[in-house]
């Protein structure tokens, strides 16, 4: 991205993925300064990408996570409406959308998001897993559970998707069925100990 920018300074598209990278550099950062830095950096490239092209929809919607992360909830909504207005197609702004809302508890809205995704792109498995996790916080557990085994078809070692379904079937009173999918779960993502306690203790909870 740095040799690209070299060569081309004004083009917006790499300010966003700038924006991206640092981001994704935050999320595995090992210290809070180093956080807060990473954040820092993607703020001001999503903004030089904006600067550059204001109407650039994935710049938008990568700016409303650098601001939920900041906690600044209005502008991330802002942020997030400008970008549904400027590309109301991109699946990267329906899915960021649909995260943002299922965060704030705007459930309903973050389920039409997530049904547009998935009629656009139905053999992603990220989609069906993100229309689960909307759905799951509704209470449609037969309905989360169909989709969840969906993404798993579609990819048999998709970790998170047996994340999700351990928590369908978890609130569905299933609890060993729930420990099983948990433990595959972790498994395939390399979670250990740590994942292993922590939803070892959600099941024994329940």
């Amino acid at each position: 991205l740095e040799q690209a920018l070299k060569i081309s300074p004004a083009y917006a598209p790499a300010w966003a993925m700038m924006g991206l990278a640092n981001q994704k550099d935050g999320e595995i950062a090992t210290s809070v300064a180093a956080r807060q830095q990473a954040r820092e950096r993607a703020r001001q490239a999503l903004d030089r990408a904006l600067k550059l092209d204001p109407n650039l929809a994935i710049a938008h919607s990568r700016m409303a996570g650098v601001q939920w992360d900041s906690w600044d909830f209005t502008g991330a909504e802002r942020s997030t409406a400008r970008a549904l207005a400027a590309d109301p197609k991109s699946l990267l702004v329906l899915g960021n959308a649909m995260i943002l809302y299922g965060y704030m508890g705007r459930w309903e809205e973050g389920l039409a998001l997530g049904e547009r995704f998935l009629e656009a792109d139905p053999l992603n498995p990220n989609a069906h897993l993100n229309l689960a996790i909307q759905s799951l916080a509704v209470g449609r557990l037969d309905e989360d559970e169909a989709i969840c085994r969906k993404a798993l078809e579609l990819a048999p070692d998709f970790g998170p998707a047996y994340i999700t379904l351990g928590d369908v079937l978890l609130r569905k009173g299933r609890f060993e069925a729930a420990r099983t999918s948990f433990t595959r779960g972790i498994e395939l993502w390399g979670w250990g100990d740590h994942g292993r306690l922590h939803y070892e203790a959600i099941v024994e909870h329940a």
